[in-house]
């Protein structure tokens, strides 16, 4: 057995390895392979080594344009649909950061993308890149693009029929967009009903990562025992005088901080007027009466803030 023999046992073993044992390998691979550890003659250690990471990235994305599902199952990695009418743009890649930084992760694959009816997909090119150099390799490529975080346990494809995906684990997505998938997965919805050409597939990619939950549209579809449902109920004591008001500031505070920790999905109309109290109450009012300015907002004056939000709610 040649010396580089254990070495490249580890590669053939990985390339069989099912998704669930396959990040930690991978990244340690990546590693290897980028800094050259343990370089035979030639350097084909390395080249081995990228050859196995790209096996697998290509594993990350089916035959139709949507992520594979065994790669999806695998630390239980969540999806989420995004409108990209021209392709990658600076608000996707931005996501992308976000997420890349939440995990500490560098380094990226980023490959032009051909989708076949065979079992796996094709790339024309795969580049190793930083994050910083994504946006110069992606100008060109703009379309049908594949990027992975090089553990694998994140991933974007910006699809040529204007629609991009984002997934990974659940750090990354929280790095994306801490309130989580249903948000954009909503929105997704009304851009594939309005999209004037590619409705169909936008369609297709719609269903397949629906939300979860959905959005409260109006004030009657709150929960009372929600937290958001609290909110809306302090507001209608402080206005009929049940409260006053430096305990119905401090009370509607904290079941805000708590609709946001549990994730409660409101439409943006009822978001705006909720936080449309939150600034007045931060801003302009004063919770402990004896640290009071004259300029400070008075009880009577938040009451008015009150009404006036909960009537907008109210009318949604």
């Amino acid at each position: 057995m040649t010396e580089t023999a254990p070495h490249f046992l580890h590669l053939r073993v990985l390339t069989r390895l099912p998704w669930h044992a396959l990040h930690a390998g991978m990244l340690e691979t990546w590693k290897k392979a980028k800094s050259g550890h343990d370089r035979r003659r030639n350097g084909l250690v390395n080249e081995m080594a990228q050859k196995v990471i790209i096996e697998q990235y290509k594993k990350i994305l089916n035959q139709s344009g949507l992520f594979n599902s065994s790669w999806l199952a695998m630390d239980a990695k969540a999806c989420a649909p995004y409108p990209a009418p021209g392709g990658i743009n600076a608000k996707l890649m931005r996501y992308l950061e976000y997420g890349c930084r939440s995990i500490g992760c560098e380094d990226l694959l980023v490959g032009k993308v051909r989708l076949s009816s065979s079992e796996r997909i094709s790339t024309d090119v795969v580049i190793y890149a930083t994050i910083e150099e994504l946006f110069r390799h992606t100008e060109s490529l703009k379309k049908d693009v594949l990027i992975a975080t090089a553990d694998l346990s994140a991933g974007m494809f910006i699809s040529g029929m204007d629609y991009a995906l984002i997934a990974g684990v659940e750090e990354f997505m929280k790095g994306v967009d801490s309130f989580g998938v249903d948000y954009p997965r909503e929105d997704f919805e009304h851009y594939a009903g309005t999209h004037p050409t590619n409705s169909a597939k936008l369609f297709e990619v719609a269903r397949e990562y629906a939300p979860r939950k959905r959005s409260w549209r109006t004030a009657s579809e709150v929960p009372p025992d929600s937290s958001t449902g609290k909110q809306l109920q302090l507001m209608e004591d402080f206005i009929h005088g049940r409260i006053e008001g430096a305990a119905f500031a401090r009370q509607w505070l904290n079941n805000r901080s708590q609709a946001i920790d549990q994730r409660e999905m409101l439409t943006f109309a009822i978001l705006h007027f909720l936080d449309e109290l939150f600034y007045a109450i931060d801003d302009s009012y004063t919770i402990d009466p004896s640290l009071r300015d004259e300029d400070d907002m008075t009880d009577e004056q938040l009451r008015d803030v009150v009404r006036a939000c909960l009537t907008k709610i109210r009318k949604l």
